[in-house]
């Protein structure tokens, strides 16, 4: 039996609008895709990421990286065999401006919505005075080649209240 042939690129729009509709419910700004997403320059920091923030005026700390594919398995993130993860959250990281978040968002068929943020970002929204960061939530800290910080992953749903004020 052949398998049903997925269009990648369709998947992961699909995936990225799902994605900016959840941001949007949360801050209330109008979130989209951005307008050709991937191959857009990234020398614009309003254009960097998978996702822009359509609302004038609004305050868009967040560079977005939407991952929606097949081949990775959770539980690699408590071993050292977790390459995939670290290949996209140093794509996440590169691709974003000065000023900006970098955050992974990232599922696979049949799996919940993940999210990352750098500790670091965490940390300094808790000392600003974000009222939730890491409170009551269930995370893991993510150790990624290269990188000072480790990347702490929890449900996307967390992470938005998170870093929701």
């Amino acid at each position: 039996m052949n398998p049903k042939k997925v269009n990648g690129r369709a998947k992961g729009a699909s995936f990225e609008l799902v994605v900016a509709k959840a941001f949007s419910e949360v801050f209330g700004y109008k979130i989209k895709r951005t307008p050709l997403s991937g191959g857009w320059s990234h020398d614009n920091p309003e254009t960097a990421g998978d996702l822009v923030c359509n609302t004038k005026g609004a305050d868009w700390p967040y560079c977005v990286e939407c991952k929606n594919g097949e081949g990775w398995r959770l539980e690699s993130l408590f071993t050292d065999n977790h390459k995939w993860f670290d290949d996209w959250w140093l794509q996440a990281v590169d691709e974003c401006p000065t000023g900006k978040y970098p955050i992974l968002v990232f599922s696979r068929n049949h799996a919940p919505v993940l999210s990352g943020m750098d500790e670091l970002h965490l940390n300094m929204m808790a000392y600003l005075g974000y009222p939730h960061c890491l409170d009551n939530t269930t995370h893991i800290k993510v150790a990624v080649a290269g990188r000072a910080y480790p990347v702490i992953v929890m449900l996307l749903s967390e992470l938005l209240y998170n870093i929701h004020s």
